[in-house]
């Protein structure tokens, strides 16, 4: 039986080792010992199951196995029935199937995909004849994953060193910002109609507005007109965070938080390796706020108010070197696969540190 066993790195964090693949031999004086099987059918050599003399590829083999089934969720080779005789035939007649045909949504690289079935060669020549060779094999994919990778684990360390935002005055009076816009700006984000390729729902997206003085980085936001009117009082604040691997992509997060009515979450994501992504990215470090335009569900033809919220200096320049990175960086898989990681990450930590500095902002001015 294969047994992992996780410890901590410095560097990796979790890090899960296997102990154990399930293909040592009993070894006694009694020769004819040394020659009986003991392991895991599943993950067995076929010169194990002969009860060859074992060197390291039969390891490789394993390896391989082990390496499909980490990536596709599901054993390369399925024998009839769990029997000695099942495994024998499958492991020396049927050739293992195609990973695309397992996970085919998986985004497996061609380079991962080739190593894996060369572990699980048949013949022990054509295998990798060692782990240096496994690993030679595995640089290219350290050199185009390692960055974003290191990234995505450092997501967590940023959160607690960067502020989320600057505490912004409140509103004096309902439905009236203190941080007016000018009057061309006001005129353009007043004036605009929900687009007719948006549903009529509560939802929330990202856009750029033209005006006389350039770009305009805008949040537009549709809400019940009743839910508009209690987040006008609330309090605003945003953070940002990003993975470059698979895909480039970041999530931009705004919070308009009441005591009274809590938080209102307004996720967006943007691409990275898009135009409109980069651009809107671009836009929020290098100006350092953009416009909340609310829209009521029952009233979508204009918009209802505006509103401007501010962004903390470590996040506009963390939001440029971002557009920087994700130039050059190659995506290497799914662009939903990056919004799912960075979703996780919402739900599982940046909700309640979030929540938890806003709730202590409000006890200190008690």
């Amino acid at each position: 039986m294969n047994q992992p066993w996780v410890t901590q790195d410095a560097t990796l964090g979790e890090l899960a080792k296997i102990l154990d693949f399930g293909i040592a031999k009993l070894m006694q004086a009694d020769s004819e010992q040394t020659s009986s099987f003991m392991g895991t059918l599943a993950y067995a050599s076929p010169e194990q199951m002969e009860g060859k003399e074992l060197d390291n590829r039969s390891d490789i083999y394993s390896l391989g196995i082990l390496m499909y089934q980490m990536l596709t969720g599901q054993l390369p080779l399925r024998a009839t029935s769990h029997t000695f005789g099942g495994w024998y035939k499958v492991h020396h007649t049927e050739p293992p199937t195609p990973m695309t045909q397992s996970a085919p949504e998986a985004n497996i690289p061609n380079l991962l995909d080739n190593l894996v079935m060369s572990c699980l060669e048949k013949q022990v020549d054509k295998r990798p004849q060692n782990i240096v060779a496994v690993l030679k094999a595995l640089e290219p994919l350290e050199q185009r994953y390692g960055s974003g990778f290191r990234m995505g684990q450092r997501i967590g360390a940023t959160l607690s060193r960067v502020p989320i935002a600057p505490k912004p005055e409140r509103e004096k009076s309902p439905g009236v910002p203190p941080d007016a816009l000018s009057t061309t700006e006001s005129d353009i984000c007043r004036f605009t109609s929900w687009p007719p390729n948006k549903p009529i729902a509560e939802i929330v997206f990202p856009h750029i507005l033209q005006s006389s003085k350039g770009s305009v980085s805008t949040l537009w936001v549709m809400m019940p007109p009743e839910e508009i009117v209690k987040r006008l009082q609330s309090t605003r604040y945003n953070t940002f965070i990003c993975t470059m691997s698979p895909h480039p992509m970041a999530l931009w997060l705004t919070v308009l938080y009441n005591p009274k009515h809590g938080p209102r979450w307004l996720p967006c994501f943007l691409d990275l390796k898009t135009h409109s992504g980069q651009e809107i990215a671009f836009h929020l470090g290098k100006n350092g706020e953009y416009k909340v335009l609310y829209f009521s569900t029952q009233e979508p033809q204009k918009c209802a108010h505006v509103v401007t919220c501010s962004i903390a200096d470590p996040q506009q320049k963390m939001l440029q070197n971002w557009v920087m990175s994700a130039r050059t960086h190659p995506s290497v898989g799914s662009a939903n696969f990056s919004k799912k990681m960075l979703r996780d990450e919402l739900n599982r930590n940046l909700k309640e540190k979030v929540l938890q500095h806003l709730e202590s902002l409000y006890l200190d001015t008690d």
